[in-house]
């Protein structure tokens, strides 16, 4: 009998059972990836030939977040007091512009995906603008979540192009900074970048085949197995960058 009431106690004690989400994530303090500024700025047109991109390193984009993309991915950063610049290539790739809407159907489009933590202090960023995941569309709107988690358009934020060259796909990026105190519908002032000045930074490039129905994304920095995910509200699992001369 007692072995009776033991099977049914650890059985409702497996019911009972439940699994807890991680803690948010910890990220180190000491860990950066350096990035020189440039003296003349970028024209965001899509080109690789920019003065202010030579002599910039290619950083490639090669962790897998979500199934398993085939692409070849690289980037490379600058800077100036003004904005944050990226330069994305993507290999053996043409993309089409969307004429749907892009607030319903975003996240179903192939996209670059941009994350940026203005004084890299990490945390929660679900419901306000500690951080910012902006989502990169090929027919250039910008859109992010708004402090009530409502898709948003936030196109004053960054400036795109995209441009073909021969099977290569570059997308050109200026990203203009604001920091945790910024108010949806009110004036906001973007913030002025510094040297020595270290952010949260994570880029992805989510690819979205249609005739499969599946979704694979690629990511600049690598998230532990139980995080996976986690990096659209934690902004610990961002890189860090720090802005140098």
């Amino acid at each position: 009998m007692r072995f009776l009431y033991l099977l049914i106690f650890l059985g409702l004690s497996a019911c009972t059972q439940k699994t807890s989400k991680p803690d948010l994530f910890k990220k180190s303090n000491s860990d950066f990836q350096p990035v020189k500024r440039s003296l003349i700025t970028p024209n965001i047109d899509g080109s690789p030939n920019d003065i202010a991109w030579k002599n910039k390193t290619w950083i490639p984009l090669d962790n897998d977040w979500e199934g398993k993309n085939e692409n070849s991915v690289r980037y490379k950063l600058t800077w100036t007091p003004d904005a944050l610049y990226i330069l994305v290539v993507i290999e053996n790739l043409k993309l089409e512009r969307s004429l749907n809407n892009p607030l319903s159907t975003f996240e179903n489009q192939s996209r670059l995906i941009l994350y940026i933590d203005e004084n890299n202090s990490g945390g929660n960023y679900a419901n306000d603008h500690s951080a910012f995941s902006y989502h990169i569309l090929v027919d250039g709107f910008i859109l992010d979540y708004n402090a009530l988690g409502q898709p948003t358009v936030y196109n004053n934020h960054i400036d795109s192009e995209i441009k073909q060259s021969d099977s290569n796909l570059y997308w050109e990026i200026k990203l203009t900074v604001f920091d945790e105190s910024y108010c949806d519908n009110l004036p906001n002032e973007a913030v002025k970048l510094i040297k020595n000045k270290k952010m949260g930074f994570a880029i992805a490039y989510s690819s979205t085949d249609a005739s499969t129905n599946s979704k694979t994304i690629l990511g600049s920095v690598e998230i532990p197995e139980d995080y996976k995910n986690h990096i659209e509200y934690d902004s610990g699992l961002f890189g860090t960058i720090m802005l140098v001369e």
